[in-house]
C-alpha cells in the first residue's frame, strides 16, 4: 500500500516538475524496497534518487539517500561501505545545519557501523 502511494506521489511530482519531492520519493520507494528485502530494486533507487539529487543540488536530499543506501550496504554486511556512506551523509546534514530526529538517527548509523570497521 506504501508502494502504491508514493508511486502516485511520484507521478504527481513529475508531472509538477517537483524536484525535491520527486528525489524523495523515490528515496521511500527505495526504502520499502530495502524493507521487502528486494535489495537489486533499493540499489537501483537509491541510485536514481542520488543523481538527481546532485544533478538538481539538493545535498539534503542526496544524505537521504545515501543514509537509506548505508542501511542497505549494513543488511548486506558491507560495514565499511556502509560506514563511509552513513559519514558523508552525516556531514551533510551537519554542513546544512540540519537538527532533526531523523539527523540524531543518522549519528546513530555511523557510530553503530564504526564499531564494524575498526
Amino acid at each position: 500500500q506504501a508502494e502504491r502511494h508514493l508511486t502516485a506521489a511520484q507521478m504527481i511530482n513529475q508531472r509538477l516538475g517537483e524536484i525535491e519531492g520527486l528525489v524523495s520519493n523515490v528515496s521511500d520507494l527505495a526504502q520499502v524496497a530495502l524493507e521487502q528485502g528486494d535489495f537489486t530494486k533499493a540499489e537501483a533507487l537509491l541510485g536514481q534518487s542520488r543523481r538527481l539529487a546532485r544533478k538538481s543540488e539538493l545535498a539534503e536530499e542526496e544524505a537521504y539517500a545515501q543514509v537509506h543506501m548505508a542501511r542497505l550496504r549494513e543488511r548486506e554486511q558491507r560495514f565499511q561501505e556502509a560506514f563511509t556512506l552513513a559519514q558523508q551523509a552525516y556531514q551533510i546534514y551537519e554542513r546544512v545545519g540540519l537538527q532533526s530526529p531523523f539527523v540524531h538517527e543518522v549519528g546513530q548509523l555511523r557510530n553503530r557501523l564504526q564499531v564494524h570497521v575498526q
